[in-house]
């Protein structure tokens, strides 16, 4: 990606799909990507707009909207096999990517780096730890992140580039698994960095008001339970007969008190 395509991408433009179809025109017979090339990502452009009911014009700032629709793509309703569909999303992001509206996911790069490719060939044999830090690793490859310069940080970030620059599915989940993956991976190899990263959630933080907040009787009757609870119980006395235990002797008299 160039920087010339993000610069198009901040001047405060409304950025849309028919505007990455003006930039891919643009590109076309200039760039090292050949006319052919750029045809079929102008065409992917147009069919997953048709196949995701996404209006050309319609702004895709934050790429929430997008995603959802994007993902919500099915292969057995359009009449098409699900490799078809694979190829035609492959090309649609690739497009979105040369227009400067993502960012490339460099799949494979974490394991042809020394670093990241030590640990991760020592987890080759573990599909569920390799997977769930495999995007993570290669985020961290691209950026010049080491293995032992990770840290609760460069989850946040990783996140925050999930949602912002590329269109991968749930990506709540896929950096809420970071942290069990790697820490899990800490504790089976042995060279792994012995950094702890801390569960992420993205629950909002619950308020409390503190007692105090609250008038004074209320207050009071909030103290005099606590009292009563403290106080202790004197099993010799005798139980108390309940409405409900009199209210059910009433209605049958013979059964045993």
């Amino acid at each position: 990606m160039e920087n010339i395509d993000k610069q198009k991408l901040n001047t405060g433009q409304e950025i849309n799909l028919a505007k990455v179809l003006e930039i891919l025109a643009e590109k076309a017979g200039k760039e090292t990507v050949s006319a052919t090339v750029m045809r079929d990502l102008h065409s992917a452009v147009k069919r997953i707009s048709e196949l995701a009911d996404f209006p050309l014009h319609k702004p895709i700032a934050g790429l929430e909207d997008l995603r959802a629709a994007f993902r919500a793509i099915r292969p057995r309703a359009n009449g098409m096999t699900p490799k078809t569909l694979s190829n035609l999303r492959s090309l649609f992001r690739a497009a979105l990517e040369e227009a400067g509206v993502l960012d490339p996911e460099h799949r494979g790069l974490a394991r042809g780096t020394p670093d990241w490719g030590r640990l991760f060939h020592q987890i080759s044999d573990d599909r569920r730890l390799a997977e769930g830090l495999a995007s993570f690793s290669n985020w961290c490859a691209a950026n010049g992140i080491a293995p032992a310069d990770v840290c609760d940080d460069t989850v946040q970030r990783f996140y925050i580039w999930m949602t912002t620059r590329t269109l991968k599915g749930k990506p709540r989940d896929l950096a809420r698994w970071i942290p069990n993956c790697w820490n899990a991976a800490r504790d089976q190899v042995d060279d792994w960095p012995r950094i702890d990263l801390s569960p992420i959630s993205f629950r909002p933080p619950r308020e409390h008001l503190p007692l105090e907040a609250f008038p004074a009787s209320f207050q009071q009757d909030v103290n005099a339970y606590l009292e009563a609870r403290r106080a202790p119980v004197d099993r010799s006395a005798p139980a108390h007969r309940t409405r409900c235990r009199q209210g059910f002797q009433q209605v049958h008299p013979e059964a045993p008190t």
